[in-house]
């Protein structure tokens, strides 16, 4: 008995950011008999088309030794672009699924190349012929009770994420996509898509807050490693380049993605270690028991916490590393005002790349029948459920492919449209209101303190930034209580009159008490996106300068209006320096960028040797200023590795000095010494007036 599963392929060149139409589609079996030929619509998508399955049945029922999906073959042929084969795509009874597939373009470097993918069996599947490790979750040692030396400040939902396609140490490839693509992909690969809702939710819960643990901690680059994650089970979690996307996996992700499980009194992800708890046994969720946990009633959470404990709890947060403005509410018909402007002005010229999406006009900030009718057929082409009203899903699924489709017309000097202007914040002193702000309240007040205690928090790393929303959450109530640990008030979580004044205290201090040491002084208002001035552009001139020596920074117009680019600046600026990205310039970000160029050698002066020699280990701005100029120097001597420079002497770093030392004829002890250091110099220099 077999039933029918469904599957969509959506073919786009250049990280999604043009659809491609009119290329060919060959669906096979496994054993190369033809099914059936289609071909891609104006917005690069497919037909649906039905294939046969195992019965769903066979999806929640661990006892059952068949495998519960069929494999098949997909060929995709496009003029231009290279033949692509996704081998082993899965399809499961009664469930439909997405096949997203990027073209490389045909050069005449590449011409005749062929693109094969094979995508590995769902990590629940255990293949005979393969050492069970490599499908199996084991217990990661360690991670349950050793915190990385390096952590984040806050946690954030990261643009991008790169994933290592094997074990930490073995020598595979890395490949980079967005996190959203990334969580799909490992739900498509670690669960059976026809399990019950709340079991599904429980285990992307998890797989989320594993991946945003990761990156938080720094697991893997705090050990000089240049990526985030495996996909290997046995330290992480499975990961399949190129796999199809269940639709059932993808709405859950969609709804959930900037969420994850803390567990008290944490405020980081918590690392939820899961294994299938049939061929392989650890000390946290059991994937199979929580389709029997499900199927008994209980939901998403109880799930949770009857493996993770009951004090545990599910955080949101808005903090998402992109230039784009963070979700501002959900927007539908009837709403007006900058947010909707910023979503026509995006879908107008996302239009220009997926022609099916209709124009609107004019760009009004007006949500009425026309910016409907655009929004739904964006959720239609994108794969988005239906329904015309921007929620959190669609809001950052348009930023996406706007930033996808922008980037590819950078080649012709394509800018950003302009994006409402942020009054500068000043300080002032509001009194208390006469009620309690507590758990639960709401309003103009609670989005004041969220606003003050972000600023404090950018000079007290240990109270955690928010989303300024007006709600006291969950996160703000812990925020309030570590403001009150670190100004030693009684920790309640509560904002009474003594916590209101010493918050205000504080965040008046901040303003209004420039460094006697750092010239030029803070102005005291913090300087952010859609700002012009004097003091703009003498941020544009240090960052330009800084650039010479660290060219992640990206290179500015000196004009005094902060752009996009200039927040991208500030960004890169701010993680080179461990500072918070939020791309807003206030007096810590102001202060460290002064220093900096300040210190910046002048003339024919060259940094000294700082007196110390530079070896693995070590991490301090001294590493990451030879990091920049290795990496410099690497694009002319290319057997000298790119490292991430963030002043941490790692393993990678180590094999550069050596490359660099060999190269030069210097002792190849992989240790920067007076000699190393000044040679590099040298050679830095040389290059740069070539």
């Amino acid at each position: 008995m077999t039933s029918k599963g469904y599957l969509t392929v959506r073919v786009t060149s250049y990280d999604n950011a043009l659809p491609i139409e009119g290329a060919k589609i060959i669906v096979t079996d496994m054993d190369g008999n033809l099914i059936q030929n289609l071909f891609t619509d104006e917005s690069g998508v497919s037909p649906q088309i039905a294939l046969e399955a195992p019965p769903p049945e066979t999806q929640v029922n661990p006892e059952i030794t068949v495998k519960p999906y069929s494999d098949y073959i997909i060929y995709i042929i496009a003029d231009g672009y290279l033949e692509t084969i996704i081998k082993d795509v899965q399809i499961f009874g009664n469930s439909s699924s997405v096949l997203p597939v990027d073209l490389p373009p045909e050069t005449s470097e590449n011409s005749g190349t062929v693109i094969e993918n094979d995508i590995g069996e769902n990590a629940l599947i255990q293949p005979e012929n393969y050492p069970s490790e490599m499908f199996q979750h084991q217990p990661r040692q360690n991670e349950l009770v050793t915190i990385s030396p390096r952590i984040h400040r806050e946690v954030f939902i990261p643009t991008h994420i790169t994933v290592h396609l094997g074990t930490p140490a073995s020598n595979a490839r890395n490949v980079t996509v967005t996190f959203v693509d990334y969580i799909k992909n490992v739900a498509s690969s670690e669960i059976f898509p026809d399990w019950p809702y709340h079991s599904l939710r429980a285990n992307i819960h998890a797989q989320i807050s594993l991946t945003l643990n990761r990156v938080f901690t720094e697991w893997y680059r705090s050990q000089g490693y240049n990526f985030d994650i495996t996909n290997s089970t046995r330290y992480d979690q499975a990961f399949y380049e190129g796999r199809n996307i269940f639709q059932s996996v993808s709405v859950i992700v969609d709804e959930i993605f900037n969420t994850y499980v803390v567990r008290p009194p944490g405020i980081e992800p918590f690392f939820t270690e899961y294994c299938d708890g049939i061929k392989a046994n650890c000390p946290g969720m059991k994937q199979w028991g929580t389709v029997s946990l499900a199927e008994q009633g209980r939901n998403y959470l109880e799930i949770l916490r009857y493996y993770y404990g009951q004090n545990i709890y599910i955080a949101t947060t808005n903090n998402i590393r992109t230039p784009y403005e963070s979700f501002p509410g959900t927007l539908s018909p009837g709403s007006s005002g900058d947010n909707v402007k910023i979503i026509q002005a995006q879908l107008n010229r996302i239009r220009r790349n997926f022609p099916a999406i209709p124009a609107i006009s004019p760009e009004d900030g007006t949500f009425g029948a026309q910016t409907t009718a655009t929004v739904k057929k964006f959720q239609e082409v994108f794969g988005l459920p239906v329904t015309g009203v921007v929620n959190r899903a669609t809001w950052y699924r348009i930023s996406f492919i706007f930033s996808a489709v922008t980037k590819l017309a950078e080649l012709g000097s394509e800018g950003h449209p302009p994006f409402p202007v942020q009054p500068p914040v000043t300080p002032n002193l509001p009194p208390f209101p006469g009620t309690l702000i507590r758990y639960g309240s709401r309003g103009n007040n609670v989005a004041l303190m969220q606003n003050y205690l972000n600023a404090v928090g950018q000079r007290f790393p240990s109270i955690p930034q928010q989303t300024v929303d007006g709600i006291f959450g969950r996160s703000m109530q812990l925020a309030v209580t570590a403001f009150q640990r670190q100004f030693g008030l009684t920790q309640d979580g509560v904002i009474g009159p003594i916590t209101w004044n010493r918050i205000v205290q504080e965040r008046n201090n901040i303003s209004t008490a420039p460094p006697s040491t750092i010239s030029p002084p803070f102005p005291g208002y913090y300087i952010r996106q859609g700002q012009r001035g004097s003091n703009v552009l003498l941020m544009q001139r240090y960052l330009n300068s800084i650039r010479r020596i660290y060219p992640s920074i990206p290179q500015l117009a000196e004009d005094g209006v902060f752009g996009p680019m200039t927040a991208q600046a500030v960004i890169a600026f701010q993680r080179l320096y461990g500072l918070v990205p939020d791309g807003v310039i206030g007096p810590l970000t102001w202060n460290r960028i002064v220093t900096v160029y300040n210190g910046l050698p002048s003339g024919g002066n060259n940094p000294p040797f700082p007196g110390t020699l530079l070896r693995q280990g070590m991490q301090n701005d001294d590493i990451r200023l030879m990091q920049n100029f290795l990496n410099a120097i690497g694009k002319r001597y290319t057997q000298i590795p790119q490292v991430e420079a963030v002043g941490l002497f790692g393993p990678l770093t180590h094999q550069a000095v050596i490359t660099f030392q060999r190269l030069f004829g210097l002792t190849q002890d992989g240790v920067i010494g007076p000699l190393t250091w000044n040679r590099i110099i040298q050679e830095y220099n040389r290059l740069q007036t070539q």
